[in-house]
């Protein structure tokens, strides 16, 4: 087992953990999503009145 050297300071202390981990995947894909909603919808209307137009 390791020992801590400072006392003040737990052993476990160090790098993220894979809920820390599993959050920031989290809210990547929450970004992904959103940004590909909104851009899709613009988009498909983009490529509507393009369409329309010729």
């Amino acid at each position: 087992m390791q020992s801590c050297r400072r006392p003040l300071q737990s052993c476990r202390e160090g790098g993220a953990t894979s809920v820390e981990y599993g959050l920031m995947v989290l809210l990547i894909a929450l970004a992904i999503i959103t940004a590909v909603s909104v851009l899709g919808g613009n988009l498909n209307t983009f490529v509507a009145d393009t369409a329309s137009s010729v």
